[in-house]
């Protein structure tokens, strides 16, 4: 219970923070790790990151304060994370909302690069924004001349989570999983993903 507490007391720390924080999400971002990182004023997306809250697939609620962003993710997003724990990939948490940025590996030197150049201004929100704003502008160009990104978009299924997660219930919820046409691949997945425990 003491490492619970100690655990929550950190994410509540970080989101007190007055100085810059920066996450960098290269890789698994899931449980704890998501607790450290979301909290903080910017978090970057890389296409290695991968987020979910495993916890929720095996019938926990979403803790490390997750409850405090989920309800302001896009069309029910936050209801589909905390009840299936399904998963996020690489751009699409930009999209869901839950990075602020989405910058690949190989530019991530240029952050800490560009920080200790910016010397006391680094302490500063708005210069720290535009460093990540400016360094992930110039890595989408060179992106999108050569391959573009590699994750699947989360845009085109927002509209069936609205519709299919918007309900009260669970029982409502996994019925309207069944009723929808559109995408019924996906539905039958995360009506599996809602039925697992």
């Amino acid at each position: 219970m003491a490492f619970f507490k100690q655990e929550y007391l950190t994410d509540a720390a970080i989101s007190q923070l007055q100085r810059p924080h920066i996450s960098l999400l290269d890789g698994i971002t899931m449980g704890g790790g998501a607790g450290v990182s979301m909290h903080g004023h910017f978090r970057v997306a890389t296409e290695k990151t991968v987020f979910a809250m495993p916890e929720c697939a095996i019938g926990l609620f979403p803790d490390v304060g997750m409850m405090a962003h989920l309800p302001h993710l896009p069309g029910e997003l936050g209801a589909y994370l905390a009840l299936t724990g399904a998963r996020l990939a690489g751009s699409q948490l930009k999209e869901a909302g839950l990075a602020t940025h989405f910058i690949p590996s190989s530019h991530l030197s240029q952050i800490k690069q560009q920080l200790q150049q910016a010397g006391n201004a680094a302490a500063d929100l708005a210069h720290v924004n535009n460093i990540l704003c400016d360094i992930e502008t110039s890595a989408a160009a060179g992106a999108s001349a050569s391959h573009g990104s590699s994750n699947g978009t989360l845009s085109s299924k927002v509209p069936v989570i609205a519709r299919c997660f918007g309900h009260r219930s669970v029982e409502d919820i996994a019925q309207a999983l069944e009723r929808e046409s559109a995408d019924k691949e996906w539905c039958k997945e995360a009506l599996q993903q809602l039925q697992r425990y």
